[in-house]
């Protein structure tokens, strides 16, 4: 299996999500979360791109229909497919290789002692709607807008 899953495995995802009650769905998503905040303290102190990218991923699928707000306080949220995100304010899709890609922008950045100040540092496609994603989710940090999963339900 290649490390990007399979659409069995989403399917199979949103199977099991329809059935679990509302607060045992947020415990996990709450878990994945935290799991990916590890991941990513591990990638900006030098390691473990494999992992925080299925991190992220698995995070990303659990805040699916998840209601984020962009820089310009537009309401948006999100749906993934196969390797494909849409959200809900755009035509156009932003692939899973755009995600990632904008992952390690953000890792890169923080690695070396930068901040990641706003979606135009990020300078990929899609930055607009990844930029308050990756804050609320933890994969970009120190940004004063931090935020503990179990408040944020």
């Amino acid at each position: 299996m290649n490390k990007r899953g399979t659409g069995r495995q989403q399917d199979r995802l949103e199977e099991i999500h329809s059935h679990i009650p509302d607060a045992v769905f947020l415990q996990k998503r709450c878990e994945a979360e935290q799991a990916l905040r590890e991941c990513v303290a591990r990638s900006i102190g030098g390691g473990g791109e494999n992992d925080v990218s299925r991190a992220l991923w698995e995070t990303l699928l659990l805040f699916q229909n998840h209601v984020f707000f962009t820089v310009k306080k537009l309401d948006f949220c999100y749906t993934i497919r196969g390797n494909e995100m849409f959200v809900s304010r755009k035509d156009k899709s932003i692939t899973r290789a755009s995600v990632e890609m904008t992952l390690f922008k953000a890792l890169s950045l923080q690695q070396n002692g930068g901040a990641v100040t706003g979606p135009k540092k990020l300078g990929t496609f899609g930055a607009s709607y990844l930029y308050p994603i990756f804050i609320r989710i933890g994969v970009i940090q120190n940004t004063g807008e931090e935020h503990d999963c179990k408040e944020a339900h």
